[in-house]
């Protein structure tokens, strides 16, 4: 039996939630086999979206270490288990929106190839038809009509759905945005192999009000074959941004409104969820995620391309943990999914600064234990793993006696003696691709310890007591002294990582933790054990049986993995 995990990550929003999503499947969340793949399809027409090409950055960051990828030796103790990121998960580039959308402009435009933006009359009207253009008059006006797509939708879902229509109707077996779902189907039709699908997706927006409720139906239209499970989490407002001014293009003001309108819609929707007395519809299951106070995420207006980025909210959090949810079901006697018809909601109210209204660690604490242990490994790769690596690496015999990592894989002639491998070390064993995931992890819950900050205005909001923004920020300070690194900045960089090892380090605010980087160094050394206490510094642990047969890179995920253990239960 076979699974295949989709998830498809509508406009802004849907990329955003996606980025958190590749965290939990870092974590491990998702209790799906090793051979099974999560799949992510981030639908946005805005290419250019800050934060849809960082969401590709970071799921890509996470395939690079995701089984297959980059995995650890066998060697120590016969175990080859993983504990660091288990799921495999991949980032689809086979669809493109932007693509979909010109080969409407050109069947529209008899097949003639038509460069720039494209506008709804593009996608949907044919040149020098009347009859289209009477009915294009009649629902939508020359404004409507004329809209560049380039960047979205902006916020007006009519336009976009009736787009998606046409896209999906017409664009044949070419570049369906179903195919990597039925693809897979067709190929895998045994029983018991079945495909899940988790669409993301805000109602609010212009992309995601406009595709989400109608590529369910599509996929379920176009699954001929195999067992397809589909569910979804949908988004209402939960976030705001600036007055872009007289000619902005998307309004957060409004945000509530267009709200209200879609849910009368869905509420019509007969087909909308599946039951067992209707088995046509579109949805096996549902998640519904916002809050009452939308928060300001940014510090800019921007209605897209690079500088659209907002930081991380609480609901981002939550409504990645529904795709888990729904991903880690069960399937019953009767070949249906666990919650068939069910519509799971999650909200928060409006907060205040009375202590009764806060939200703290137990609130989320699915997640909280896994997110503590992930925060504390990053601390551990950030300061004693890449930092060390990164101020000693110019020279061999610094390189071997500091970089304590080094000395607990290698044996000292290996580095700097007759066999001289040290370049050999340097290049194959770099645990850069690492610290770059911990690096974007440390971001995330910076923002989750700052949850509820108004981005634009910098004020607090102090309903929210989850991870500590001192621990975090210290750490993103760290970050930021790594990424623009030079020899003549090493005192700096030092000076700060010493100082976030001898500190508290409480996760939580107030909150003493049962680990510290300390205590994963001592949990490391009783299995790579070196120096003082253990063996010589010129002797490989016996513990750890690695010899010349056993690649650095190896050696090192072997670290990696036992480093990740060593933050459980902190």
């Amino acid at each position: 039996m076979a699974t295949k995990y989709f998830c498809y990550c509508i406009g802004g929003t849907g990329a955003r939630i996606a980025e958190v999503a590749a965290h939990l499947c870092a974590m491990n969340m998702i209790s799906a086999a090793a051979t099974d793949e999560i799949e992510f399809i981030i639908v946005d027409k805005d290419k250019e979206c800050g934060g849809t090409q960082q969401a590709r950055r970071v799921i890509g960051s996470v395939r690079t270490l995701s089984p297959g990828a980059f995995d650890r030796s066998g060697i120590l103790n016969g175990n080859n288990a993983r504990e660091f990121c288990k799921n495999h998960i991949n980032v689809n580039t086979d669809w493109d929106f932007t693509l979909a959308l010109a080969r409407l402009k050109e069947r529209n435009a008899g097949g003639v190839q038509n460069a720039g933006a494209i506008s709804l009359k593009d996608a949907v009207s044919r040149t020098n038809n009347n009859d289209d253009k009477v009915l294009m008059n009649a629902f939508y006006t020359q404004k409507e009509q004329n809209i560049d797509t380039d960047k979205g939708f902006y916020g007006d879902p009519s336009v976009g759905s009736l787009i998606f229509k046409y896209m999906v109707k017409n664009d044949g077996n070419q570049n369906d945005i179903a195919n990597p779902v039925t693809g897979w189907l067709g190929q895998h039709a045994n029983a018991g192999d079945e495909a899940r699908v988790f669409i993301i997706g805000s109602i609010f927006g212009g992309t995601g009000a406009a595709i989400f409720s109608n590529l369910a139906s599509h996929l379920r239209d176009s699954a001929n074959v195999g067992r397809l499970f589909i569910s979804g989490v949908l988004l209402l407002p939960y976030f705001s941004f600036g007055d872009g001014g007289q000619n902005a293009k998307v309004n957060s003001a409004e945000f509530f409104k267009k709200s209200k309108v879609a849910l009368d819609e869905y509420d019509r929707d007969l087909n909308l969820i599946r039951t067992e007395n209707n088995p046509n519809g579109s949805f096996d299951s549902l998640y519904v995620c916002g809050q009452y106070e939308c928060h300001m995420t940014s510090e800019n207006y921007a209605d897209g391309g690079t500088n659209q980025n907002n930081h991380f909210d609480l609901v981002d959090l939550v409504a990645a943990s529904a795709m888990v949810d729904f991903f880690n079901k069960t399937v019953d006697k009767n070949g249906q999914i666990v919650g068939l018809g069910k519509i799971y909601e999650y909200r928060f109210g409006q907060h205040t600064n009375n202590a009764k209204a806060e939200i703290v660690p137990k609130d989320i604490s699915e997640l909280s234990e896994k997110m503590k242990q992930m925060l504390l490994f990053s601390a551990f790769v950030v300061t004693r793993v890449y930092g060390q690596y990164l101020l000693n690496k110019s020279k061999s015999q610094d390189f071997y006696n500091n970089v304590e990592m080094v000395r607990r894989l290698f044996d000292h002639n290996e580095i700097i003696g007759r066999n001289n491998k040290y370049s050999n070390v340097i290049e194959a064993s770099s645990p850069a691709s690492v610290y770059l995931y911990c690096r974007e992890y440390i971001r995330l819950a910076y923002d989750i310890a700052k949850n509820g900050y108004n981005w634009q205005d910098n004020i607090e909001n102090n309903a929210y007591k989850l991870f500590s923004k001192n621990y975090t920020g210290a750490l993103l300070e760290i970050c930021d002294a790594i990424d623009g690194y030079a020899d003549e900045n090493a005192e700096h960089l030092t000076t700060i990582i010493d100082s976030f090892i001898n500190s508290k380090q409480e996760i939580y605010d107030g909150e003493t933790p049962k680990k510290t980087i300390n205590s994963v160094g001592g949990a490391l050394g009783a299995i790579f054990g070196i120096g003082k206490g253990g063996l010589p510094l010129n002797k490989i642990s016996k513990v750890y049986h690695g010899n010349n047969a056993t690649p650095p890179e190896a050696r090192f995920m072997d670290y990696i993995h036992e480093a990740y253990k060593a933050c459980q239960g902190v």
